[in-house]
């Protein structure tokens, strides 16, 4: 492997801080714990009616996103302008990092509104972090490196979160042996540790990455003519992405699978609970195994794309995607070996999303023009993602709340990631010089 500079070792390891949100907070524990928390309730009175909790949940996550993608872009574009991309990151990551603290706090069916609105800005935190975190891999790699440090990246995030996920599972099985009187008290403190490890350890690499090179706006500059320039930055972006065919299709075949990939992400859980039935510990043990395949699915992926090239090695990993989607809509709760089913699914998932999504994020900063406002760039990318996940979690959210079953949405979901297929068939393996010329064309 590469020898890797501080800076770029700094922005691998915002990975492992940031990921046991993800992992614990976003997939493994609280979606379980909000389950069991509003087991008894039935439903909830809001604004729209009575809902179901489930259904509230994945409306929430719908809210978030919806925040991120609405707010990203002229964010993106004030970070770029005035050079406080630094201030941004630490900015989402302390909101995100004290939500998931907060969270500790939600203890009985009382508060599930106190749960729903934190989960809220922990999501917010996470991802509008992301923006930011992303941008600077342009900045620190030649495009030949690229490949590998995102899926480092991706390796180093599956497995420190799965090191605390170890530990706090270890906490919620064994919870007398530790002098717990209730499995809820080490999943609430399992939620506090989770803030506590992501401020602390994304401190630390915040401080490595690269500071501003661009001088800050001119003193006497107001809010005002910042946030001018930053829309003015935004549409020369636009008409860049417009010129650029390879940049249009691919950033259309990115919405698309990361609507699949993102919900499946945040709802896989929820499917096991709801429609299979199965165990809190059985579903936490299988995205256990996910994270850990991830791992090897993410520097796999890396090498494929090495032999291969990025566009067929993304092929493979969505097509894969549409087959297990596929596979879920099949299983059902009645099935002898459902459970085992279900491992063999993680196992499958765990291989083509840790895959996925290095490969997105390094064939997208070799097919941006010389010398973009990277950050700005990154949160057209970002937006599509979250827009995609506005998308999936209200689609499962209204399949919930109509039919009583999520397996209508699986199915849909298996459909976008041959949407995404398609469109990748007019994009050029990125290159230097297919870059450029793409700049004219289309």
């Amino acid at each position: 492997m590469t020898k890797l500079s501080t800076s770029q070792k700094a922005w691998v390891m915002y990975d492992w801080a940031n990921s046991v949100y993800s992992l614990i907070i976003a997939t493994a524990i609280f979606p379980v714990y909000y389950v069991s928390m509003t087991a008894d309730i039935g439903s909830l009175d809001t604004i729209f009616g009575t809902v179901d909790p489930a259904a509230v949940y994945s409306f929430s996550l719908t809210l978030a996103f919806l925040i991120v993608a609405l707010g990203s872009p002229v964010l993106s574009a004030i970070a770029d302008r005035t050079s406080k991309r630094h201030y941004f990151l630490t900015g989402f990551c302390s909101l995100g990092s004290a939500a998931c603290i907060g969270l500790y706090w939600f203890d009985a069916s009382t508060t599930v509104w106190l749960a729903v609105v934190l989960s809220v800005l922990a999501s917010v935190g996470f991802w509008g972090s992301i923006v930011f975190y992303n941008a600077y891999l342009p900045e620190i790699a030649e495009e030949k490196l690229r490949d590998e440090l995102s899926a480092r990246g991706f390796a180093m995030g599956y497995f420190g979160s799965s090191l605390l996920l170890v530990v706090c599972l270890t906490m919620i099985l064994a919870y007398e042996t530790f002098g717990f009187e209730s499995a809820a008290q080490p999943t609430r403190l399992s939620f506090l540790l989770v803030g506590i490890w992501w401020f602390g350890f994304a401190m630390t690499c915040i401080y490595y990455l690269p500071k501003p090179r661009k001088p800050a706006a001119p003193d006497g500059t107001g809010s005002d003519h910042t946030r001018l320039t930053a829309m003015i930055i935004l549409k020369r972006v636009a008409a860049q992405v417009r010129r650029s065919k390879d940049l249009r299709f691919y950033l259309l075949a990115y919405f698309f699978f990361s609507t699949g990939v993102q919900t499946i992400f945040y709802i896989a859980n929820l499917y096991g609970a709801n429609e299979l039935e199965l165990p809190a510990g059985k579903l936490i043990a299988t995205i256990l195994v996910i994270q850990i395949i991830a791992i090897v699915g993410a520097l796999s992926f890396s090498r494929l794309s090495a032999r291969l090239g990025n566009l067929r090695a993304m092929q493979t990993a969505l097509s894969l995607w549409a087959l297990l989607c596929g596979l879920a809509f099949l299983m059902d709760k009645s099935q002898a070996w459902v459970e085992y089913y279900f491992y063999a699914l993680g196992a499958g998932v765990g291989l083509v999303m840790g895959g996925i999504q290095s490969l997105a994020r390094s064939t997208y900063s070799k097919l941006l023009p010389p010398d973009a406002d990277n950050t700005t760039f990154y949160s057209f990318y970002d937006v599509l993602e979250k827009i995609g996940v506005v998308l999936g979690t209200l689609l499962v959210g209204v399949t919930l709340q109509m039919t009583g079953s999520m397996k209508p949405a699986i199915l849909m979901l298996g459909g976008m990631f041959i949407l995404s297929l398609l469109a990748l068939i007019p994009v050029r393996e990125p290159s230097n010089a297919s870059r450029q010329a793409s700049l004219t064309a289309g």
